[in-house]
């Protein structure tokens, strides 16, 4: 079985899930389940060894299921937070991780199911 190195990026709280009609905190909570259950989902798919989540938001690493994984910081004066959080996690597999094929998995994938990510 082929094993992958996951890249997770996941934006700040306050700034995730701009486009629901949700205030605040409440969007801030939503958002933390939606990378909450991904994270769970991603660790239970068989074909993924490690995976890395790249943020610039503190304290997510209670997010690792098990303390299974690892947290880098996405650069804070990145234009394109998206593109960079990707770039940081791909640049870190491709250097310790360099025979492994790589994903990336958004954070807000909620429905997403380990046999889904398995057919990937």
């Amino acid at each position: 079985m082929t094993q992958w190195t996951a890249i997770v990026p996941i934006k700040r709280w306050s700034v995730a899930k701009s486009r629901l009609e949700v205030e605040g905190y409440a969007r801030e909570v939503l958002a933390q389940a939606f990378a909450a259950d991904l994270l769970a989902t991603v660790a239970a798919c068989p074909e993924v060894q490690e995976f890395v989540i790249v943020s610039n938001q503190e304290k997510v690493g209670h997010l690792l299921p098990g303390g299974r994984g690892l947290v880098l910081e996405e650069p804070r004066e990145a234009v394109d937070a998206l593109s960079s959080a990707i770039d940081v996690g791909v640049g870190w597999a491709r250097t310790h991780r360099p025979l492994q094929p790589i994903v990336i998995v958004p954070a807000d994938l909620p429905a997403l199911t380990a046999p889904a990510l398995s057919q990937v």
